[in-house]
């Protein structure tokens, strides 16, 4: 009788133990990750995915602001977060549910493209992320949707060729090299320093 009870026992452990291993794998594999829905006061709607896993960064820098979601809230910080990590896709829409926002998030750092549409369904910005930062291409549109100004950024710093076009064309009459956000070179086909400090402010 002793024998038989330590068969069925064995038994019931073979058969579960490689539940709990997909269990386990599942759980590092795929964060737990919900949709939520909210509103606005202003009457923006906000479609967003996240995460109850924290991040996995071993260190949290204080240059980096962490977005995430707590009652019924999307809050922002630097080096510092306390609820539900965004992570995932990322919408804004206008009260009329014209695109206002849209991009993606890794663990409550902004990553990858970002688009930006004023309220008449123009886009008006775009701009790359990388673990949190301005990183890479960006460019910027008047509210006619024509192109007044691109170039690069790195770790949120101006870095690279920055040119500023006419707004009437997207021609290109200006050309300025950073680094690092300190401007090093500047060639001007005609006077339009003003136009391009002023362009500048707005990223």
């Amino acid at each position: 009788m002793k024998q038989v009870y330590r068969l069925i026992v064995i038994c019931i452990g073979f058969i579960h133990s490689p539940s709990a291993t997909a269990q386990r794998y599942l759980k590092n594999v795929i964060p737990y990750q919900n949709h939520i829905s909210l509103t606005t006061s202003n009457d923006t709607h906000i479609r967003a995915e996240i995460t109850s896993q924290p991040s996995p960064d071993t260190y949290i820098s204080n240059k980096i602001w962490y977005y995430w979601y707590y009652k019924d809230t999307i809050i922002q910080a630097q080096s510092t977060y306390h609820g539900k990590l965004l992570h995932g896709d990322y919408r804004e829409f206008f009260s009329n549910w014209k695109p206002k926002v849209m991009g993606k998030f890794y663990y409550g750092k902004k990553v990858g493209e970002w688009k930006f549409w004023d309220d008449s369904g123009i886009i008006r910005k775009t701009s790359h992320w990388n673990n949190g930062q301005k990183t890479g291409l960006f460019r910027l549109y008047n509210e006619k949707g024509i192109l007044i100004q691109k170039g690069k950024m790195r770790d949120g710093k101006l870095h690279g060729i920055i040119k500023a076009y006419s707004q009437e064309d997207s021609i290109g009459i200006s050309r300025q090299k950073f680094k690092n956000d300190k401007l090093i070179k500047k060639e001007k086909k005609n006077q339009i320093s003003n136009l391009f400090n002023k362009l500048t402010t707005l990223f």
